[in-house]
């Protein structure tokens, strides 16, 4: 009996720690702040499922940013704390931009929207121009649930023939 009740108790300490839940709306824990004040970096925009680190700010709590964020690189290494995203969060959209690079054509940019129409994903703006050697600039500011949705929307605009390549920018 006394190996069993210690099997059970280890057993739902440990389910305790995998169900930790976020309470800051983004669906960020930081490892023992489960109340923290946590924003997301403007700068690289992260997204649920990115791999993404805490960076203990001056004045703005913890500031999550996601792999490869050059303001990462020129941080105080210090500063950093453990975050990761709670596994039971849901509901919330988050904010990312995509640049595409493409071969001009009329109604290209048309229809790379009705492309991603087709993926769920919103556009919340779209800007399109065309560059000194020609091509097809276009930058999507979208709304996604997680890396899932963005990455197939991501496949869906490389699938385009006239595509040179998308991808996620750095502000």
């Amino acid at each position: 009996e006394d190996n069993f009740t210690r099997a059970r108790l280890e057993s739902r300490a440990a389910s305790n720690y995998e169900h930790k839940t976020s309470k800051n709306g983004f669906g960020v824990y930081v490892d023992g702040l489960p109340k923290a004040q946590v924003k997301l970096g403007n700068c690289c925009q992260p997204v649920y499922g990115d791999i993404i680190y805490g960076y203990i700010s001056k004045g703005y709590g913890i500031v999550v940013h996601r792999e490869g964020c050059p303001n990462m690189q020129r941080s105080d290494q210090e500063r950093f704390i453990n975050v990761k995203w709670d596994s039971s969060f849901s509901g919330k959209v988050f904010t990312t931009t995509l640049k595409a690079f493409a071969r001009d054509r009329r109604n290209l940019t048309a229809d790379m929207i009705n492309t991603l129409n087709y993926c769920n994903v919103t556009i919340l703006s779209v800007t399109s121009t065309k560059n000194k050697a020609g091509e097809c600039v276009t930058k999507f500011k979208l709304q996604v649930a997680n890396i899932e949705d963005l990455n197939r929307a991501i496949l869906a605009l490389n699938k385009m023939p006239e595509m040179y390549s998308v991808e996620r920018i750095f502000k």
